[in-house]
């Protein structure tokens, strides 16, 4: 005898496969086949692991970030996508609403890091390393996608 979802129960879980980006007050719930690393806020990551779901919600960013391998079906998935699509998964990695900051920034600003970890910015060197292909759309999405933010301090204007 085949039973109906209970409605509820609410959203079934999204499999972690790959990493995933969620936003502060954002209810997600997930489940993993493998033990995943999430980082909130600033902080050092988290190695948990979540063969049945769990739901995540934090006041901070959250990134959660699998550690299972990619498969051959992945790949061939991948493979199989428009650049368009691509390119719309890539920037939830490689863009942010608050900008990329410059080498330099303002002492009564937060550092972006505080409150978008992993910096961005070693999100795109990872997604450059990660094959040709994939280097070339991520380079497009980055640099098209973002507003870099660059400041000096007043000694350094002459």
């Amino acid at each position: 005898m085949a039973t109906a979802p209970d409605p509820e129960a609410g959203p079934e879980a999204v499999l972690l496969l790959t990493p995933m980006t969620i936003r502060p007050g954002t209810s997600v719930k997930i489940r993993s086949p493998t033990n995943f690393a999430l980082y909130a806020g600033n902080s050092t990551p988290i190695l948990l692991s979540a063969e049945t779901s769990v739901t995540l919600q934090s006041t901070e960013w959250l990134y959660a970030l699998p550690t299972l391998p990619l498969t051959d079906q992945f790949v061939r998935g991948w493979a199989s996508l428009p650049d368009e699509l691509k390119n719309r998964i890539l920037a939830c990695n490689l863009t942010s609403p608050d900008g990329v900051p410059g080498p330099y920034r303002q002492e009564t600003r937060p550092l972006f890091w505080e409150t978008k970890p992993p910096e961005i910015r070693e999100w795109f060197y990872a997604h450059l390393r990660m094959g040709p292909e994939i280097a070339a759309l991520s380079r497009e999405v980055y640099y098209s996608g973002n507003i870099f933010n660059l400041a000096s301090t007043h000694d350094e204007i002459k």
